[in-house]
């Protein structure tokens, strides 16, 4: 429930704060998210976890910073109780920076197209992913219908006729 709760916080708030920083993003930024990926893949290389943990976070506060202080306090709050769940199954699997470096990539080409929509789809299909894995691994019987319900809201679903892991 923990680990779903979190999530839900950060599906719905960085859903909602990428879209509103997409479009005030600069080329300087865009430069500093490339650097950031550069040295996430550097550090996941040489399977450095816990440096990779630095990057990706900037990653994660710059792409949604455009959201204001109150919001981004919340959200931060979140991603640091998150971290643990999330640091744990990324070295339970460390094959999985593959994937989430092509979630990262995604965004970051969206918020460079100026389609916040998509970006915004991204960052929720990446939180979602690493949700889902860190509740399976932990609890597989339990149901995440919260997280469901926040992806439906975030994607604009009619949740009784999505389709839905439930």
């Amino acid at each position: 429930p923990d680990v779903e709760e979190l999530y839900v916080i950060r599906i719905c708030l960085e859903g909602v704060a990428i879209r509103t920083t997409v479009p005030l993003l600069s080329p300087e930024d865009f430069a500093e998210l490339e650097g950031l990926m550069a040295q996430m893949d550097d550090f996941a290389d040489t399977k450095d976890f816990d440096r990779r943990d630095i990057p990706h976070r900037t990653f994660h506060t710059k792409i949604v910073a455009g959201i204001g202080s109150r919001v981004a306090q919340v959200m931060t709050q979140a991603a640091d109780h998150a971290a643990r769940y999330r640091r744990a199954y990324t070295q339970a699997i460390p094959e999985m920076w593959e994937t989430q470096r092509a979630e990262h990539r995604a965004i970051l080409d969206a918020a460079e197209r100026s389609d916040a929509d998509s970006a915004s789809a991204g960052l929720v299909g990446h939180f979602v992913r690493t949700a889902r894995g860190v509740i399976t691994k932990l609890d597989p019987e339990h149901v995440p219908r919260k997280l469901n319900s926040a992806v439906d809201v975030m994607l604009r679903r009619d949740p009784e006729t999505s389709a839905r892991k439930d």
